[in-house]
């Protein structure tokens, strides 16, 4: 009697097993391969991928490591410091534009140091001239008995100190009368750091021709004191120009401001 195969149903000798499940097994296969094929492709497409993505940050890293450094720039007192020298060397060129710039800039920072600079040259200068004039008025007696090292010596100290505070205040004054004169004469508003920046840049000539009279001074205390006048009124023309560029107003209104402010700042002077 013929047999046949359960699963497949081909007809089957006596004792044959029919191979329809190893050709099913072996059909298999294939599909199993494919997939892992395909796993190995995109396991190389991600390496594919990876490799560009890494040599490129490390070109970045190396460009970035490669690259120079910017300097970094100055700042707080160096940058001051620096500007107000620029200004110094400035102003030998151009002393009236100089002026005028610095004052449209509002650089007071800078300005400051130009002040603190003036102030003490002024200062070591009033007191070298006075201790000068005081030494050479001494009698014999007195330079017997030692006073004229002493004295003189004591009288350069408070003068020096004296001078500070008097050139400060001094300057303030200046700057508040000349603030006052424009809001109530002329009627405009102008910046305080403007008439600041504009009386710091005035006082470049000051300085110069104080540091001169120091040294004529210890020779020749009365031409030194004529020196100093003279860096007086370089300094009023030279804040004169600098406040009435910026003043935007007629210009007779802020001569009159300003020339009253300059004529109380100079009798003020005289007083102290």
């Amino acid at each position: 009697m013929a047999k046949f195969c359960s699963e497949c149903g081909s007809e089957l000798q006596e004792g044959q097993a029919c191979s329809c499940q190893e050709l099913a097994s072996a059909a298999e296969e294939p599909v199993v391969q494919v997939d892992d094929e395909s796993t190995q492709e995109e396991a190389v497409v991600q390496e594919e991928t990876v490799a560009p993505a890494q040599e490129e940050a490390v070109a970045q890293e190396t460009k970035v490591a490669a690259a120079p450094a910017t300097p970094k720039e100055p700042s707080g007192f160096s940058k001051f410091f620096n500007e107000a020298i620029n200004v110094f060397k400035a102003f030998f060129k151009e002393p009236v534009a100089t002026t005028i710039k610095g004052t449209k800039k509002e650089a007071w920072q800078s300005g400051l140091m130009l002040l603190v600079a003036n102030i003490l040259v002024l200062a070591i200068a009033s007191a070298t001239i006075t201790a000068r004039i005081y030494s050479m008025g001494l009698g014999s007696i007195s330079r017997l008995l030692g006073v004229r090292r002493a004295g003189g010596f004591v009288l350069w100290i408070t003068t020096f100190f004296t001078t500070i505070l008097a050139k400060a205040l001094l300057y303030g004054a200046l700057a508040g009368l000349v603030y006052l004169g424009i809001k109530l004469i002329v009627k405009k508003e102008l910046s305080f750091l403007k008439i600041l920046s504009a009386l710091s840049v005035a006082t470049i000539p000051l300085t110069l021709l104080g540091l001169a009279a120091f040294i004529i001074g210890i020779v020749g205390p009365s031409f030194a004191n004529r020196i100093m006048s003279a860096g007086n009124l370089l300094f009023m023309i030279l804040f004169y120009l600098g406040v009435n560029e910026v003043t935007d107003a007629d210009r007779d209104m802020s001569f009159y401001a300003i020339a009253a402010s300059l004529f109380v700042y100079s009798i003020l002077t005289a007083i102290v």
